[in-house]
């Protein structure tokens, strides 16, 4: 009889080593799977944060898009500006240039019936 007690004594003490090795087991399982679900909340959140950068950088692309255009758009206004500046400059020129010969011819006329 005492040696089926030493044994059930021995078996009980397995069985609570067992337990306590479980015990462990089943705490350092908990602790990982809040460990995933935090990273799994934080990859969510990160997942979030980058669709919204996206958007913004699409939005940004779109703008620069159109910026590009109406610069594009206001240099080639600004070429055709200064072409017609430089034409009707040559055209002022022009009527100086064609004032001082009727003014001259008048001055000789002047001259001539003056004499």
């Amino acid at each position: 009889l005492d040696t089926q007690v030493d044994k059930l004594r021995l078996l009980s003490s397995a069985i609570a080593k067992k337990s306590n090795i479980l015990s462990d087991a089943m705490k350092q399982v908990s602790h990982i799977t809040a460990e995933m679900q935090q990273k799994e909340s934080s990859s969510s959140i990160l997942k979030e944060e980058n669709h919204r950068v996206g958007s913004e950088l699409s939005t940004l692309r779109i703008e620069h898009e159109k910026l590009a255009a109406d610069f594009t758009a206001a240099s080639e206004r600004m070429a055709a500006s200064e072409i017609l500046t430089q034409d009707m400059c040559k055209q002022k020129d022009a009527m100086i240039e064609s004032l001082n010969n009727q003014l001259s011819a008048l001055a000789k006329e002047k001259s001539s019936s003056v004499q």
